[in-house]
């Protein structure tokens, strides 16, 4: 908690805070209102005088400064950015640049197919591990971290199923304490490579390391009983939300 603020002063704050989210819906329709919400809520608590949304990472204490990266229907979000820096370059897979690094539960059901495929931005290819419960990826930004506001996914197989359900989405910044940011249960997809995206109504923190994880067997449909194996396929992924960088 931060010093002592008189009621006056306390009301004032309140009431400039909510006028910025005024101007913020207007200026930036797109912008997640919960987002909003809590900066201002992080403010009175501990408060502190009014910030663009652009200073959070200083508010945190530490000296970075944050870049949203927010839902859009072309699916360009944290490795979009990554992979084409920022939109000013042919895209290159961040795993193979070592923007970020993938790492599996199982190696991949075949040799040819490469983890890469994962995050790629075409998904053309089937890509999937397991064997065993339960399956996961796990995303490694390295010396960035984000805190999410949505996630999309591609169906990892030519065939229209094979779908995962039954699954989480985590981060960390140890990869030993997982918080969780969304819980799936029947599975979302219907065709071959098809995509999908959700909210993620509290992003909770600034994580380094993001998972999904499917805990038993795929489904071979939305309202097919059993008959699944112990595979996630998966052949593409997207991030957004707000991005810590170097001041």
């Amino acid at each position: 908690m931060g010093p002592s603020m008189s009621p006056r002063t306390a009301v004032q704050l309140e009431f400039k805070l909510k006028v910025q989210m005024m101007i913020f819906k207007l200026k930036y329709p797109k912008i997640d209102q919960l987002e909003i919400r809590w900066q201002i809520n992080f403010q009175l608590e501990n408060q502190v005088e009014y910030r663009s949304l652009t200073d959070i990472g200083n508010q945190l204490g530490i000296k970075k400064r944050v870049k949203r990266l927010d839902f859009n229907e072309e699916y360009k979000g944290l490795l979009w950015w990554l992979g084409t820096n920022s939109g000013q370059e042919n895209w290159e897979n961040p795993h193979t640049s070592g923007h970020v690094i993938l790492t599996t539960s199982h190696s991949m059901y075949d040799p040819r197919m490469r983890i890469e495929d994962i995050i790629e931005l075409q998904g053309v290819t089937s890509c999937y591990w397991g064997g065993s419960t339960p399956q996961y990826f796990i995303m490694d930004l390295k010396n960035r971290r984000l805190r999410a506001t949505h996630l999309t996914l591609r169906h990892g197989y030519q065939a229209s199923n094979s779908y995962i359900q039954n699954w989480e989405f985590s981060g960390s910044n140890d990869t030993l304490n997982w918080s969780m940011l969304y819980m799936g249960g029947e599975t979302p997809f219907n065709k071959a490579f098809d995509v999908k995206s959700w909210i993620i109504p509290d992003g909770k923190d600034y994580f380094r390391y993001f998972r999904v994880l499917q805990k038993g067997n795929y489904s071979m449909g939305k309202g097919v009983a059993g008959g699944g194996s112990a595979y996630l396929c998966i052949a593409g992924c997207e991030l957004y939300g707000e991005l810590l960088r170097d001041s």
